[in-house]
């Protein structure tokens, strides 16, 4: 039982290191170029890439006084939401509430009159040009 776990912890304690490998950046004559873990072979051009593999540490201080900016600012942007709240409440408090319409005597009543339909617009051109009549309901 502690055999495959002691080879497997060697196994992830190895990983990042092979993972790490080398990369050759390699040239073919048809100007192609391609990026592998092994070698070039005789007929390509190339070599080493120049391929960063470590990184600068971070700048602590610099994040901090980023951080300290944002913060200051999502604070101000809170009292700013605040402020328009009250803002808004204080104006509707302050408007008058609306008032029911007047009522209004009913006098003479008017009603819109409509001619009869114009029967144009059913209308189409027959097969041979001439006028034709074209229902659009079912009949």
């Amino acid at each position: 039982m502690t055999r495959p776990i002691l080879a497997f912890s060697i196994l992830a304690l190895l990983g990042p290191s092979l993972a790490s490998a080398e990369i050759f950046r390699c040239q073919t004559s048809g100007s192609a170029v391609s990026y592998q873990q092994m070698p070039c072979d005789e007929k390509a051009l190339g070599g080493p890439a120049n391929i960063a593999s470590e990184y600068p540490p971070v700048n602590a201080r610099e994040r901090e006084r980023i951080f300290e900016q944002e913060a200051a600012m999502y604070k101000r942007l809170e009292a700013e939401r605040d402020r328009l709240a009250q803002l808004a409440v204080v104006r509707a408090a302050a408007q008058p509430a609306p008032q029911p319409p007047a009522e209004e005597s009913v006098g003479t009543v008017y009603y819109p009159v409509y001619g009869p339909l114009s029967m144009r617009r059913y209308q189409v051109r027959g097969s041979r040009g001439g006028p034709g009549l074209h229902y659009p309901f079912p009949r």
